[in-house]
C-alpha cells in the first residue's frame, strides 16, 4: 500500500463528502410504513460512564425534534449488557444490567414509553430476536435511523437493515439522519472522531443509505 497515494485518496473521498445533505423533509413520508429507530441514546453514552462523549450528549436535540416531527412508530434500541459480557474484552464495562446507563435519556423517555424498547447485548441491535420478531411482523417499508455510534451500532444496523431487505428483494427506505447521530473522540490515533463519523457516513451512502438532516 502506497501510503502517498492513500493520502491522496482519502483527501478526495473527505472532499466528496463535505457538502451537507439534503433535508429530511425532501422525503415523503408515508407515516403508517414508517418506523424510527433510535439506537443508543442512553444515558451510558450521553450522559455518564465509561463511554460516555460530549458528542452524544450534543445530539440529543436533534433526536428529539426527529422524535417530535414524526409521530410513527419509535423503536429503541438498547445496549444492555451482564457483567461477564463477551464485549468488554474489546470496550470498557458499559451499560450494565440494573443500572441507570441502560435508561433512555430523560429528554427522549416519553417517546420511548410510548414506543418500544429492545435492549441488545452486542453493537448490532439488528440480531436481537426481539427486533427480529417485530420486524417479520411488521409491514414497515420506510425507516428513519438516529442515534450513535455512527461507526459502530448506527452503521452495524443500517447495514445489516439494508441488506436485509436487499436478500428478500423487498421495496424499502433507509434513511439516516445525518446530524442525529455521532460517535466518539478518543485522541487522532485510537478514534479520531469526525474522520471515523465521516467514513461511515460514507460507508451507508455507498451501500444505498441516504443521507438527510434535520433541520
Amino acid at each position: 500500500m502506497d501510503k502517498y497515494k492513500l493520502y491522496e485518496e482519502s483527501k478526495l473521498v473527505i472532499d466528496s463528502m463535505m457538502s451537507p445533505s439534503e433535508p429530511l423533509s425532501s422525503l415523503e413520508w408515508d407515516l403508517s410504513k414508517t418506523a424510527v429507530i433510535v439506537v443508543d441514546m442512553i444515558n451510558g453514552f450521553a450522559k455518564a460512564g465509561a463511554l460516555y462523549s460530549d458528542r452524544v450528549e450534543g445530539i440529543i436535540k436533534n433526536n428529539l425534534k426527529v422524535l417530535e416531527t414524526y409521530p410513527c412508530d419509535h423503536i429503541f434500541l438498547c445496549d444492555h449488557h451482564p457483567d461477564h459480557a463477551e464485549e468488554f474484552k474489546v470496550f470498557p464495562a458499559h451499560c450494565m444490567h440494573g443500572t441507570s446507563e441502560v435508561e433512555v435519556v430523560d429528554e427522549l423517555k416519553k417517546y420511548s414509553e410510548k414506543g418500544q424498547v429492545i435492549f441488545k447485548n452486542s453493537t448490532n441491535g439488528f440480531l436481537e430476536p426481539e427486533f427480529r420478531s417485530w420486524l417479520e411482523k411488521s409491514d414497515k417499508e420506510e425507516f428513519i435511523i438516529t442515534g450513535c455510534c455512527s461507526d459502530l451500532c448506527v452503521m452495524h444496523f443500517a447495514l445489516s437493515l439494508k441488506t436485509h431487505f436487499n436478500r428478500i428483494n423487498k421495496k424499502h427506505q433507509i434513511v439516516v439522519v445525518e446530524n442525529a447521530i455521532d460517535t466518539y473522540d478518543i485522541s487522532a490515533i485510537h478514534h479520531p472522531g469526525d474522520f471515523m463519523h465521516l467514513m461511515s457516513l460514507k460507508m451507508m451512502k455507498d451501500n444505498g443509505i441516504l443521507l438527510r438532516r434535520i433541520v
